[in-house]
């Protein structure tokens, strides 16, 4: 999660804070902090697969869509979580030691890790405003986690940011769109997101306050 700049920020704050400066188009910054994202989830989700469930995700967003909110989260980047052998079982442990309602069937499981990214997302937004000295409005989300209809709304809730999803292949256009400006087919990187903009339809997800 992060910001394109300018300039690459290299404040010992935005070190501190365990953010990064990236190379980017047109000697630009991606200026970011990695997230675990969906590895929790994916790795429940072969956990439980091994175990004959045929669940998919659209069956475990759905479930987690019936669940409670949660009232504590995971820390997405905790160590617990790296490299586990069984990922549900490792979430059970954080829960009893961190005091946490442990989640006991696959919504539940799903419900909590969606609502801890989503708690990651507004952290990360308040050390990237305070970092970079800019307030986040909108929140774009691309590629395959565009298309958790859940977690989107979630993210908007929790950071009251408006969150904008897709397109789903962000790197193949990017990649496409660059090519075009090399040959001269689109005058600018700003032409190009146009052009995406006129293309290909988005969701927007407003923020709902969090009871």
């Amino acid at each position: 999660m992060g910001r394109e700049l300018k300039e690459p920020v290299l404040s010992k704050e935005a070190f501190e804070n365990g953010f990064s400066n990236e190379g980017a188009v047109l000697g630009r910054t991606r200026f970011l902090k990695n997230i675990a994202g969906m590895w929790l989830l994916q790795e429940c989700k072969r956990h439980w697969d091994a175990g004959g469930s045929t669940l998919d995700y659209a069956d475990l967003v759905r479930l987690a869509g019936q669940e409670e909110l949660a009232t504590a989260w995971l820390d997405v980047d905790a160590p617990d979580f790296t490299a586990p052998e069984n990922m549900p079982e490792a979430i059970v442990a954080y829960c009893q030691k961190n005091k946490i309602p442990v989640p006991t069937t696959p919504g539940q499981f799903t419900r909590l890790i969606l609502e801890s990214l989503a708690h990651k997302y507004a952290e990360v937004k308040v050390a990237l405003e305070k970092v970079t000295e800019r307030k986040v409005e909108r929140i774009h989300i691309v590629g395959g986690g565009s298309l958790n209809g859940l977690l989107n709304q979630l993210a908007a809730d929790r950071t009251g940011c408006e969150v904008v999803a897709g397109p789903v292949e962000a790197t193949s256009l990017g990649n496409i769109l660059m090519q075009m400006v090399a040959d001269g087919e689109l005058e600018s990187l700003r032409a190009g997101r146009e052009l995406v903009a006129r293309s290909f339809q988005v969701q927007v997800f407003k923020p709902a306050p969090v009871i």
